[in-house]
């Protein structure tokens, strides 16, 4: 796990201010590669091979192709057996390698075999083209900037705006789409002008110009009654365990990161679970210890305050590039850096609710049509409530045109969770995960989005997942066999973040004083909401409001104005 950066030109002093940068996603080892137009940085976490013969960047036998890579390729073995035979020649014990020698030997449908999460940038010397992918679910990030003839590239968008020829400023029409459902879509970001590579595709840089393509559509095909999960799940977490250095697990106390301590279990001698709560009512520390008892796990439990949360808060929203309406960044953040002193790498339960119908939401496909369903699902300011609450100069109404595709999708329940999958998982849940890991030098590894996985929530019928009013059917009934009985029969449990309570003490003080003189927000607007969160009895609504305007103002100041 790594953080990679780069540009088609040369300045020497540029690629070190970016690869600095970006430090924290890989303290072990650094390198550069400079030839004739092209520049490509590397920060290391060492996590397979940890020899300075994986040093990145990494090249092939003539140094013709040099490669740097974020990520793991869990069928690396399989596909350099067959490399072997086919007369390539590895140095190293890494995965990177594969990826140079995959090219090599199929060009730029290598992406095609990979199984694993990656973000990576190929230089082919002789071709004189920069070839770049992220994987299929868009777990690794990769953010781009092009001004018509040049390139740039990093895994972090800090690393971009380093180029003081790249204009800091806000994108309205990705705010705009934010404040209605949390995320910013399509490629665009919050800094106008940078761009990130969509999950599934790849982009071509050559003579001065860019081709992206997809090379993977995620698609419910409903096909299949057969399923294999338990076995095929296994086989995953094995995978999952190849490091050279300590592996944990995220035990939250739900369904999905307890069946990934489970089947860790079978594969390995004394697991490390890492559990965080807030010493309320509503904390899962009961459950993750029924879990890290029954499989006699090495188990971990930190609870923490709002004082916490409030000190990490300015770390936190730098770290993530962007806003994030999700205030469950502070508590991944604490427990990452926490986990960080017994392991560099934790499996995570994300993943599993998209494939598997686990959001209760999805219970509304049933009786609502389309247009309906995704006019109220997870909807936070409504289009009318966006004109009023920003300023003038802030406000750009954007097209909903990113709705389009999944109003084509005839099945209600297949079009919400393939949105979801597409369009909030890699922009919300995944792009959390990334960003507060890797700000504390730890990899997540998310076994739910392996290929195999993927390929059979694609494939199942969707009685396999909503099953009468409970969600994850599949993976409940793998839970009778694995888990305690509460786990295959109770209603999903979120973790809970207990932001109202967060807004009724420390926070609202300083909440309201930045942003009652917003640059972006109608001050009047903003008084109502928080007269709103006092006294109404909705308040974890106007709550969630509050945060999601008090990120957004921090993230302005702290990287525009």
């Amino acid at each position: 796990m790594c953080g990679i950066a780069g540009f088609s030109w040369n300045d020497k002093a540029l690629l070190k201010r970016m690869c600095d940068a970006i430090v924290h996603r890989g303290p072990d080892q650094f390198g550069y590669y400079e030839d004739k137009g092209i520049s490509l940085g590397h920060r290391r976490l060492s996590i397979i091979d940890l020899s300075d013969k994986a040093k990145q960047p990494m090249f092939n036998e003539d140094c013709s192709i040099a490669l740097v890579y974020n990520g793991e390729i869990y069928n690396f073995k399989t596909l350099r057996d067959s490399l072997e035979k086919k007369g390539h020649r590895f140095k190293s014990e890494t995965d990177s390698e594969v990826i140079i020698h995959a090219y090599e030997e199929f060009g730029e449908d290598c992406v095609q075999m990979f199984n694993g999460m990656f973000a990576f940038a190929l230089w082919d010397n002789n071709k004189k083209k920069l070839f770049m992918a992220r994987d299929r679910a868009g777990i690794k990030p990769l953010y781009y900037w092009f001004d018509g003839t040049r390139l740039m590239f990093a895994s972090e968008i800090k690393a971009i705006i380093k180029n003081e020829e790249v204009i800091k400023a806000i994108d309205k029409s990705s705010l705009y789409h934010f404040l209605g459902r949390k995320v910013v879509f399509g490629n665009k970001t919050f800094f106008e002008g940078i761009n990130k590579l969509l999950p599934g595709h790849t982009l071509m840089f050559h003579k001065g110009a860019i081709e992206i393509k997809p090379y993977y559509s995620f698609e419910f095909k409903q096909s299949s009654d057969k399923y294999d999960f338990e076995e095929t799940f296994g086989n995953v977490i094995k995978d999952m365990l190849v490091a050279d250095v300590p592996i944990g697990v995220f035990l939250s106390g739900g369904l999905d990161s307890s069946l990934v301590t489970a089947f860790m279990a079978k594969h390995q001698a004394k697991v490390s679970t890492f559990t965080v709560g807030f010493g309320l009512e509503t904390d899962e520390f009961s459950y993750a210890k029924q879990v890290a008892e029954k499989f006699s796990t090495d188990h971990h439990e930190l609870n923490i305050s709002f004082s916490d949360m409030t000190k990490v808060l300015d770390k936190v929203i730098w770290h993530m590039d962007e806003p994030i309406a999700d205030p469950a960044i502070l508590p991944t953040y604490i427990m990452s850096s926490f986990a960080r002193k017994k392991a560099t790498v934790c499996l995570i339960g994300e993943g599993a609710d998209e494939l598997f119908a686990g959001y209760s939401k999805y219970r509304l496909t049933k009786y609502l049509p389309k247009h309906l369903y995704f006019s109220v699902a997870d909807v936070v300011f409504s289009n009318s409530k966006k004109k009023r609450l920003l300023n003038k100069a802030c406000f750009e109404k954007a097209p909903e045109s990113y709705l389009k595709p999944y109003f084509k999708i005839k099945n209600s329940l297949c079009s919400a969770m393939a949105f979801d999958f597409r369009e909030i998982m890699p922009n919300f849940q995944l792009m959390k995960v990334d960003k507060m890991t890797m700000a504390n030098s730890l990899e997540a590894r998310v076994p739910f989005l392996d290929n195999r996985i993927i390929r059979l929530g694609e494939e199942i019928k969707n009685k396999y997942k909503l099953h009468g009013k409970m969600g994850k059917w599949l993976l409940r009934e793998t839970a009778k066999k694995a888990l305690p009985p509460a786990f295959s029969t109770d209603k999903k449990r979120s973790f809970y973040t207990p932001l109202r309570d967060w807004f009724n003490s420390e926070l609202i003080d300083t909440a309201y004083s930045e942003l009652i003189c917003s640059e972006l927000f109608n001050q009047d607007f903003v008084d109502k909401i928080f007269k709103q969160q006092k006294e109404s009895i909705r308040r974890y609504k106007y709550s969630t409001q509050l945060w999601m305007l008090y990120v957004i103002e921090k993230w302005h100041k702290r990287f525009i104005s």
